[in-house]
């Protein structure tokens, strides 16, 4: 039967009910291809190159091995420098899956459905280069769709907390997963991800180049894990794996043109956080998320028990609970260096008359913790509550004095006005963050725990000059850190510690200093005008103080 002249408009495409007689060389070549995707891509795909136009779809070989590795399981996950051709394999896995498993549902899922109907675009643009013969007739051909005669279909859809949610798939891809806004990804897996799963031949597959410490950087950690994995099968490509990429001066030319730091994103793949991080990209991949030893549905996580004569404190952080900003606490063992983060809360539904009983409990599981509470927005009401109602006696009191600044006070007033936990001002936030700084990085302070480190990924240095989540991020475990970095620069920790880090901090930053590693900041002792520096006599050598209070080290 003589071919069609197409569907539509389109003369490249095979309409439905077409029906086309095989010879015995094309019969031969069909059952090749229906075997083996790679066989096909390399035989029947074109794809346009950047340089050279239309031309046949030859693989490299960590391309054969992405799709093997797919072909073979159900869950995999790649991370690939940029522009490698990942998305562009994928491509071709899709139109071989969808004319060779009839009654296929496919979904190409981005972080922006710009960038997913793009995907779709190039798929139609291969299918509409294949020969007719190999084609199956087009039932629809749309923006967002295509249909094939043999009830295969591929949607496209930007990932959304509701993506695929109610449908059956076949294969799901979620393309460059790690751009994905952390809130929607979080609830894509959280949701989506379990009920797309659930059926027994469902692949996923989960493609991307690192962005920070997000969704992506916990499932890549995860399927590398020798014990307790996610289920699944990562597979890296190394830019060295590139022809073009191996011509001689291509890394010392593109690290000319977009610095060393984004190439060791774009190409190294070095889950690295935002430029302007407080703290610094090598100190960020240092840090490592171990999973809970226990966690209820709360919000509330346990990094390790607690143990029997050991000190804690409990730093915490409070919301309104209307499902924005975080109330969340960090537990941190204080007993000796270097501290340790052993537990964990954060709930964004929670309203801040029931959240005082959280920390209250949390405070007594941990050996009657510390509790110190920062005070602004509603953490006033907590600690109220905490000391009137619940009457907690190991709260942290804050002496206000001024000019002076805020003085930790454990449980003793003293003179001063008395305040039930520290309110964040600029110089205990430039304090906090300066010793947390010095803490992370010296690894005087171990953190696991995923939402931490997520959030340290994109906690920045902005526009108005001061450290803060980027826009659409949370720093709600940030601030109680914050509050663990101001507070160890105070006398009366010394009372809860034996452990004096405050000495050790503010020694190496010193021998920074002189080094010249770091510049000389000019600070403050309150009695002083900001823009002078204050040497304090301390019996043995002369100690630079921090910000109004009279007590820190030396920041940047």
């Amino acid at each position: 039967m003589s071919e069609s002249t197409g569907y539509g408009a389109n003369p490249n495409l095979k309409p439905v009910g077409v029906q086309i007689q095989f010879t015995q060389g094309q019969m031969t070549e069909y059952m090749k291809c229906a075997s083996d995707p790679i066989y096909f891509i390399e035989k029947f795909m074109q794809i346009i190159h950047v340089d050279r136009g239309l031309v046949s779809f030859k693989l490299y070989e960590y391309q054969k091995a992405m799709i093997k590795i797919v072909h073979d399981n159900r869950f995999c996950i790649s991370m690939c420098p940029r522009q490698v051709g990942k998305t562009t394999t994928y491509v071709g896995y899709f139109v071989w899956y969808s004319i060779f498993r009839p009654n296929s549902k496919l979904a190409v899922l981005a972080h922006k459905h710009s960038t997913a109907k793009e995907i779709l675009d190039r798929i139609k643009k291969s299918y509409e280069l294949l020969p007719k013969w190999i084609q199956q007739g087009i039932s629809t051909w749309n923006k967002n769709s295509i249909e094939l005669e043999n009830g295969s279909k591929i949607v496209c859809s930007a990932t959304t907390g509701s993506s695929c949610r109610g449908e059956s798939y076949n294969i799901i891809l979620l393309d460059e997963f790690a751009h994905v806004p952390g809130n929607i990804a979080d609830e894509f897996m959280a949701s989506v991800y379990p009920v797309v799963a659930s059926g027994k031949t469902t692949k996923v597959i989960i493609v991307s180049t690192p962005f920070g410490m997000n969704q992506f950087y916990k499932m890549w950690v995860e399927a590398n894990k020798k014990e307790k994995s996610n289920g699944f099968v990562p597979f890296r490509v190394y830019w060295q794996d590139i022809p073009a990429y191996k011509e001689k001066g291509w890394k010392e030319e593109t690290i000319a043109k977009i610095g060393g730091e984004q190439f060791a994103v774009e190409f190294d793949c070095e889950f690295l956080g935002s430029s302007n991080t407080l703290i610094s990209g090598k100190a960020l991949t240092r840090m490592m998320f171990q999973d809970p030893v226990w966690f209820n549905e709360e919000g509330f996580y346990i990094l390790e028990h607690v143990v029997k004569g050991r000190h804690y404190v409990l730093i915490a952080d409070t919301s309104h609970g209307i499902g924005q900003d975080y109330s969340s606490c960090q537990v941190i063992d204080i007993t000796e260096v270097p501290y340790k983060q052993v537990a964990v809360f954060r709930n964004n539904q929670m309203d801040a008359f029931t959240v005082p009983s959280v920390f209250y409990k949390v405070a007594q599981l941990y050996n009657n913790a510390y509790i110190l509470v920062e005070l602004n927005d509603l953490g006033n009401q907590v600690a109220t509550i905490l000391q009137n109602e619940l009457e907690y006696e190991n709260l942290i009191t804050v002496i206000s004095r001024g000019k002076g600044g805020q003085i930790a006070a454990g449980g003793f007033i003293g003179t001063g006005r008395p305040n039930l936990g520290v309110t964040m001002s600029k110089t205990v936030k430039k304090i906090g963050c300066s010793n947390l700084k010095s803490l992370i990085e010296s690894s005087k302070l171990v953190v696991h725990d995923f939402h931490t480190i997520k959030e340290f990924s994109t906690f920045s240095k902005g526009d108005k000059d001061t450290y803060e989540a980027e826009y659409g991020q949370h720093d709600d475990m940030i601030t109680p850190l914050i509050c663990f970095g101001w507070l160890i620069a105070q006398p009366f920790f010394k009372d809860l510690t034996d452990v004096d880090v405050r000495k050790s901090l503010h020694s190496k930053r010193l021998e920074e200093i002189e080094n010249g590693m770091l510049p000389i900041g000019y600070l403050s002792d309150g009695k002083q005008p900001e823009d002078k520096m204050v040497i304090v006599d301390t019996g043995s050598k002369n100690e630079v103080w921090y910000g109004q209070e009279n007590y820190g080290v030396l920041g940047n």
